[in-house]
């Protein structure tokens, strides 16, 4: 389940993706200023139990035509669209329903979530209400954006000073590529890349710096540097080690996902568990703090 903070045309990609009725569809067109809440793996019996409370506390619920005709079984997602008295409502209510109880814990816990979160990264208070802009820097030979490689420090400095100046809100700096069959490096070279450009660049820009890497003891060396962010594309998987760094440092981390490593992510690349990519990463993305301390 997720909140979704949305335009309007997000909200509408979303509605259509859903496959509704086309007298429905124009019925929730007319309520994209209420939350809208996804709602993920019901069943048929929830969606439409789910239904009926919704509309029961003045709310509404899109849901796939075939589930409320009973077409097939399986799991299916549903779109609410509630204002949040009504939303206290489905939540008293589903505490009653055995099968939609889960439902209302989740609902209980979306509610409370903020939709301005901040990012604090060195003592600075990032507010994350907007797109924000990383530029990316890459001090390899091999990288996939030929536009990012650099090894003159006096070009890698210019480029970051055009970057920040053209608004970038973060650094990204890459010593190792991870480019679809890209071959992996040791932590030595990598450091060693790094440590050429940096010191200088950290000391330079005001923005926060990050490192792009998945090597813990690499990210010790960066955040010692003064780095405040690692942008580490294994999720905190590769290296055991990388959250406890992480934390030891009180740093940013952005946590990416792979499938596989760079050298086997592009063989059968084909996300079999649904249509929707944004639910399918977010599922396995937040198992992925938890996985790394285990």
């Amino acid at each position: 389940m997720r909140p979704l903070i949305l335009d309007k045309n997000c909200a509408l990609q979303e509605l259509k993706r859903l496959r509704l009725d086309p007298m429905a569809y124009n019925i929730f067109l007319k309520k994209l200023d209420y939350h809208i809440i996804k709602i993920d793996n019901l069943s048929s019996a929830q969606a439409n139990i789910l239904k009926q409370i919704a509309l029961l506390s003045g709310a509404d619920l899109a849901i796939p035509r075939n589930v409320y005709e009973c077409r097939r079984n399986g799991r299916f997602s549903a779109l609410l669209f509630a204002n949040p008295r009504e939303i206290d409502k489905i939540i008293d209510r589903l505490k009653k329903q055995p099968l939609l109880k889960n439902v209302s814990r989740q609902l209980s816990e979306v509610i409370k979530q903020p939709c301005k979160v901040t990012l604090r990264i060195l003592n600075k208070n990032i507010k994350l209400n907007r797109t924000l802009i990383m530029g990316a820097i890459n001090v390899t030979p091999d990288s996939f954006y030929p536009g990012s490689r650099f090894i003159d420090i006096t070009a890698i400095e210019k480029t970051v000073d055009d970057m920040v100046q053209s608004g970038a809100d973060f650094i990204d700096i890459g010593a190792e590529s991870t480019r679809p069959g890209a071959q992996s490096i040791d932590e030595k070279e990598e450091i060693k890349r790094l440590k050429k450009v940096l010191p200088r660049i950290v000391k330079r820009v005001k923005v926060p710096v990050s490192v792009d890497t998945y090597k813990a003891r690499v990210a010790e060396f960066a955040l010692g540097e003064g780095v405040g962010l690692i942008n580490d594309i294994s999720g905190l998987r590769f290296d055991k080690k990388m959250a406890r760094v992480i934390a030891k440092y009180k740093a940013g981390v952005v946590i990416m996902h792979i499938k596989g490593t760079p050298r086997t992510m592009q063989i059968n690349p084909q996300n079999p568990e649904s249509s929707d990519t944004c639910w399918s990463l977010e599922k396995v993305i937040h198992r992925y703090p938890l996985q790394s301390l285990c």
